[in-house]
């Protein structure tokens, strides 16, 4: 096991843990925050947490001056193996610096022994671009249809 995988039972916790990272005198941003911070998850959805921190890694993008998408990468146990917001404008400009760019790059980075990822989950706070839904693709399982 990495050190950076987040069991999903710590979900909570992570996102905690960013939302009290943002500091904003924006209204707006303090009412998402608030939103957030308060929101009831629906147990019917089995996807509905990890779809929150998405949101909550958006709200952080934001903050540091970028587009506002957040995105998870979750593995067939259902833990979280990399997360991350939009960069494209901070640090410093990189316009390949997609939410989920960002999150495959880190994957890698983590997991380099990994040969071809199978049965992981991308969740995003916004529609991929071809661009990243291309590179996404490579975490499908393997097709096995008729």
């Amino acid at each position: 096991m990495v050190a950076n995988k987040v069991k999903r039972t710590r979900l909570v916790e992570l996102g905690v843990s960013v939302l009290g990272q943002i500091e904003s005198g924006d209204v707006g941003i303090r009412e998402w925050k608030s939103w957030l911070m308060t929101y009831q998850f629906h147990t019917e959805c089995p996807d509905d947490d990890f779809g929150w921190l998405a949101c909550v890694l958006a709200l952080a993008a934001v903050t540091s001056g970028n587009f506002g998408v957040g995105s998870v990468l979750v593995d067939c146990s259902r833990d979280i193996v990399a997360w991350g917001h939009n960069q494209v404008f901070s640090p410093y400009f990189r316009s390949d610096r997609h939410a989920e760019m960002v999150v495959v790059d880190r994957y890698e980075k983590l997991y380099r022994n990994a040969t071809k990822p199978k049965a992981h989950t991308l969740y995003t706070s916004l529609e991929p671009c071809p661009m990243c839904l291309a590179r996404a693709s490579s975490f499908r399982p393997e097709h096995r249809g008729i």
